[in-house]
């Protein structure tokens, strides 16, 4: 059975790394599902389920993390230079 076909529990067991490291990585994992379209329609629980599981499965890395939330930054950041910075009088 590949990786991708355990349970969650199963992956837990045979957990390698640190499991703080693990929650700290699927909490960033998690947030950004909630802003793709894999996480559209999944409750709270099973995008936690989720994002567990495609760390200890080997799904994503802590690379594919790191470039995903860098993606979700750069935009909005992007969007704020293109709009310019503008004091409360409106005016830049």
């Amino acid at each position: 059975m590949g990786e991708n076909n355990k349970s969650l529990p199963e992956l837990l067991l045979n957990l390698k790394e640190g499991r703080y490291s693990v929650v700290g990585l699927a909490k960033k994992w998690l947030d950004v599902l909630k802003k793709t379209d894999e996480g559209v329609g999944l409750s709270e629980a099973e995008l936690i389920k989720k994002s567990i599981k495609d760390i200890l499965s080997g799904k994503v890395t802590e690379k594919d993390i790191k470039e995903a939330r860098n993606k979700m930054v750069k935009p909005a950041a992007a969007d704020e230079d293109s709009k310019g910075s503008k004091g409360k009088d409106g005016k830049k």
